[in-house]
């Protein structure tokens, strides 16, 4: 090939890789509902952050005593996001912050559900 014809070529690729994208396949938006079950009580929901194609529930556990139960509890966005790659819940106790990463249960037209368990 030439080399005239490189750069008309590469061009074209180029903006055929942006009608692509543009038109191409659209995921729709939906809620992201999440259940957690955390090994000891005290929790407190303290709301969500998005950090690129994450979400990240946050909770906080304060004191000095905690039960230790099982204590189940959901939390869902507000809005509904498109192309969500993971979802975390972050446990801060009393400094001592931990991640979790939860996955997906169920789907529906209007919601993804994730579930995670504090280990």
């Amino acid at each position: 090939m030439s080399s005239k014809y490189v750069l008309p070529v590469i061009a074209l690729l180029i903006l055929a890789s942006a009608i692509y994208f543009s038109f191409g396949p659209d995921t729709p938006e939906k809620y992201v509902f999440l259940g957690v079950t955390f090994n000891q009580g005290g929790v407190e929901y303290q709301g969500y952050t998005i950090e690129g194609r994450n979400i990240i529930f946050e909770y906080t556990r304060e004191g000095d005593a905690f039960s230790q139960t099982a204590t189940p509890r959901v939390a869902q966005t507000g809005e509904k996001y498109k192309n969500i790659e993971n979802v975390y819940v972050k446990v801060d106790t009393n400094g001592d912050v931990k991640y979790y990463k939860a996955e997906i249960f169920d789907e529906t037209e209007e919601m993804v559900k994730y579930y995670v368990k504090e280990e």
